[in-house]
């Protein structure tokens, strides 16, 4: 599938329709089973820190200071996850700036699924429901209702 010239024409057939949704599915199920794992294998210390903590993971810079350890290792989990998610997409002539655009906008999903899993996750605790680690395996069961 030549996307590029599809997206060009103005004109996009059902077939066309159903390969970037498969596309954006493969998209989402890879950067939210990154976000599980570290969840899983940090979430404890995650519930305790603010957004900025989890924003700079990712990113894997800290305004104005050094990453810690969890921190690196979250974005040592991420980096890769993204770069395979941008070489997935088949456009080899992007421009730096819109690789940049594309990476952008999957951190920013990442994080977001991210800070509301650990959100979740507080209320969860607060209202009594189960332990952090009841959470993550809670998490991992649900399933999706419709695709947005």
């Amino acid at each position: 599938m030549d996307l590029k010239k599809t997206m060009a024409s103005g004109t996009c057939s059902n077939d066309v329709l159903m390969d970037i949704g498969k596309l954006a599915n493969k998209i989402g199920a890879r950067a939210e089973a990154v976000v599980l794992e570290i969840f899983q294998a940090h979430g404890k210390e995650l519930l305790n820190r603010p957004a900025s903590h989890i924003i700079a993971s990712v990113w894997g810079v800290m305004e104005g200071g050094k990453l810690d350890e969890t921190q690196k290792q979250i974005h040592r989990e991420c980096a890769p996850v993204i770069d395979d998610i941008v070489r997935s997409l088949w456009i080899d002539s992007l421009q730096p700036d819109q690789v940049f655009a594309i990476q952008y906008l999957v951190r920013g999903y990442m994080i977001s699924r991210l800070l509301w899993i650990i959100e979740h996750s507080r209320r969860l605790i607060a209202d009594g429901c189960a332990s952090s680690k009841e959470n993550a395996v809670t998490l991992l069961s649900l399933e999706p209702q419709g695709r947005a």
